[in-house]
């Protein structure tokens, strides 16, 4: 999701932390759930925003750490598994 949540759920999420003047934004991976954008939240990552930002801006910002925020979100959940005890 676009946001940091919990601040921002549903649509729009960058024009939502402009309009509200946020400091950062960022991008959050959460379980899914029955109620949109309210699942646990697994990983964040968050970029500045700054004088000038516009929601294009912040897009191109936060575009590049999709990847890594999936692939550290994953080894942590993968990390978490192999700590379960085995049935």
């Amino acid at each position: 999701h676009r946001s940091l949540l919990p601040k921002h759920p549903g649509l729009k999420p960058l024009e939502k932390a402009l309009k509200s003047g946020d400091k950062e934004v960022g991008l959050t991976i959460h379980r899914m759930t029955a109620k949109v954008d309210c699942g646990e939240i697994l990983g964040q990552a968050a970029v500045p925003v700054l004088p000038g930002d516009t929601v294009a801006s912040l897009f191109q910002k936060i575009y590049p750490l999709h990847g890594p925020l999936l692939l550290g979100t994953m080894e942590k959940l993968e990390a978490a598994a192999a700590q379960r005890p085995q049935r």
